[in-house]
């Protein structure tokens, strides 16, 4: 997802937010080399209603060009 938006829209920043019992999401993120900038406790209810926790993963252009080199 980041090189379609890196290559062909031309973005600058991509940038991600998931809750943090999403392993799948955060771990994907983290494969595409995004890096997590941020940890937001009891940000935001889950499905359940319940106060949870979030993540913000982000990748600049230039670290996405460097990391597909």
């Amino acid at each position: 997802m980041p090189g379609f938006l890196f290559e062909h829209l031309c973005v600058h920043r991509v940038s991600a937010r998931t809750g943090i019992a999403n392993n799948p999401s955060w771990s994907l993120m983290e494969r595409l080399g995004m890096r997590r900038e941020a940890h937001f406790r009891l940000s935001h209810t889950n499905l359940a209603g319940e106060w949870d926790d979030k993540y913000i993963y982000a990748i600049l252009r230039s670290e996405w060009e460097i990391s597909v080199r």
